[in-house]
Protein backbone atom coordinates (compact mmCIF):
# COMPACT_ATOMS: atom_id res chain seq x y z
CA UNK A 1 0.00 0.00 0.00
CA UNK A 2 1.47 3.02 -1.15
CA UNK A 3 0.62 6.53 0.93
CA UNK A 4 0.59 9.87 -1.09
CA UNK A 5 2.97 12.41 1.32
CA UNK A 6 0.20 15.13 0.22
CA UNK A 7 -2.48 13.11 2.00
CA UNK A 8 -0.65 12.55 5.05
CA UNK A 9 0.65 15.87 5.34
CA UNK A 10 -2.56 17.26 5.07
CA UNK A 11 -3.54 15.91 8.50
CA UNK A 12 -1.07 17.44 10.03
CA UNK A 13 -0.85 21.17 11.31
CA UNK A 14 2.29 22.48 9.63
CA UNK A 15 2.73 25.89 11.83
CA UNK A 16 2.83 24.34 15.06
CA UNK A 17 5.50 21.29 14.08
CA UNK A 18 8.13 20.13 16.52
CA UNK A 19 10.42 19.53 13.69
CA UNK A 20 13.45 21.90 13.58
CA UNK A 21 13.92 24.61 10.79
CA UNK A 22 16.94 24.21 8.62
CA UNK A 23 18.94 26.55 10.33
CA UNK A 24 18.62 25.25 13.56
CA UNK A 25 19.16 21.51 13.51
CA UNK A 26 19.27 19.17 16.88
CA UNK A 27 21.31 17.06 18.10
CA UNK A 28 19.93 14.89 21.45
CA UNK A 29 17.72 17.55 22.56
CA UNK A 30 19.99 20.69 21.89
CA UNK A 31 19.13 23.38 19.04
CA UNK A 32 22.07 25.12 17.08
CA UNK A 33 21.39 28.70 16.12
CA UNK A 34 23.28 30.65 13.96
CA UNK A 35 24.87 33.93 15.12
CA UNK A 36 23.11 37.16 13.96
CA UNK A 37 24.99 39.76 12.54
CA UNK A 38 26.07 41.62 15.64
CA UNK A 39 27.67 38.66 17.56
CA UNK A 40 29.61 37.71 14.32
CA UNK A 41 30.95 41.07 14.35
CA UNK A 42 31.88 40.58 17.74
CA UNK A 43 33.50 37.12 17.41
CA UNK A 44 35.11 38.55 14.21
CA UNK A 45 36.40 41.49 15.86
CA UNK A 46 37.74 39.49 18.85
CA UNK A 47 39.31 36.65 16.36
CA UNK A 48 41.32 39.50 14.62
CA UNK A 49 42.35 40.60 18.11
CA UNK A 50 43.74 37.32 19.05
CA UNK A 51 45.71 37.28 15.86
CA UNK A 52 47.43 40.38 16.20
CA UNK A 53 48.47 39.00 19.80
CA UNK A 54 49.73 35.55 18.73
CA UNK A 55 51.31 37.21 16.08
CA UNK A 56 53.06 39.57 18.38
CA UNK A 57 53.64 36.40 20.88
CA UNK A 58 55.39 34.18 18.28
CA UNK A 59 57.53 37.27 17.01
CA UNK A 60 58.91 38.08 20.68
CA UNK A 61 59.36 34.02 21.03
CA UNK A 62 61.56 34.31 18.42
CA UNK A 63 63.55 37.38 19.60
CA UNK A 64 63.98 35.99 23.16
CA UNK A 65 64.95 32.30 21.70
CA UNK A 66 68.60 34.45 20.76
CA UNK A 67 68.67 35.99 24.35
CA UNK A 68 71.00 33.25 26.29
CA UNK A 69 69.89 33.53 30.18
CA UNK A 70 65.97 33.26 29.63
CA UNK A 71 65.18 29.43 30.01
CA UNK A 72 64.08 27.29 26.56
CA UNK A 73 60.86 25.77 28.96
CA UNK A 74 59.27 29.47 29.39
CA UNK A 75 59.75 30.36 25.98
CA UNK A 76 57.99 26.89 24.35
CA UNK A 77 55.04 27.71 26.53
CA UNK A 78 54.72 31.01 25.40
CA UNK A 79 54.93 29.35 21.57
CA UNK A 80 52.12 26.75 22.24
CA UNK A 81 49.91 29.77 23.73
CA UNK A 82 50.95 31.66 20.55
CA UNK A 83 50.04 28.58 18.60
CA UNK A 84 46.79 27.82 20.14
CA UNK A 85 45.50 31.25 20.19
CA UNK A 86 46.39 30.65 16.39
CA UNK A 87 43.77 27.82 16.03
CA UNK A 88 41.13 29.95 17.69
CA UNK A 89 41.23 33.01 15.34
CA UNK A 90 41.18 30.14 12.43
CA UNK A 91 37.93 28.80 14.31
CA UNK A 92 36.55 32.39 14.34
CA UNK A 93 36.75 32.44 10.35
CA UNK A 94 35.99 28.82 10.18
CA UNK A 95 38.72 27.35 8.73
CA UNK A 96 40.84 24.05 10.88
CA UNK A 97 42.25 22.67 12.51
CA UNK A 98 39.53 23.26 14.85
CA UNK A 99 36.49 21.59 14.04
CA UNK A 100 33.70 22.07 16.85
CA UNK A 101 33.05 24.13 19.59
CA UNK A 102 34.46 21.17 21.67
CA UNK A 103 37.69 21.96 19.73
CA UNK A 104 37.47 25.26 20.40
CA UNK A 105 36.93 25.23 24.27
CA UNK A 106 40.23 22.34 24.41
CA UNK A 107 42.54 24.92 22.72
CA UNK A 108 41.36 27.54 25.22
CA UNK A 109 41.92 25.65 28.03
CA UNK A 110 45.92 24.63 26.12
CA UNK A 111 46.01 28.60 26.48
CA UNK A 112 45.29 28.54 29.89
CA UNK A 113 47.42 26.01 31.12
CA UNK A 114 50.34 26.47 28.86
CA UNK A 115 50.03 30.69 30.21
CA UNK A 116 49.82 29.36 33.56
CA UNK A 117 52.93 27.37 32.99
CA UNK A 118 54.82 30.67 31.91
CA UNK A 119 53.89 31.88 34.99
CA UNK A 120 55.31 29.05 37.00
CA UNK A 121 58.74 29.36 34.77
CA UNK A 122 58.62 33.23 35.32
CA UNK A 123 58.08 33.09 39.41
CA UNK A 124 60.56 30.23 39.55
CA UNK A 125 63.70 31.60 37.77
Amino acid sequence: MQTNLSSVMGNMDVSNSALPSPDTPTRAGLSFQRLDTSEQTVAARLGLEIKLLSSQCFVECQHWRDVSDVPAAMIDHFEAVSNSSKHIYLFTRGEPPLKTTVDFFNAAIEVSNAATKCGQCAQSC
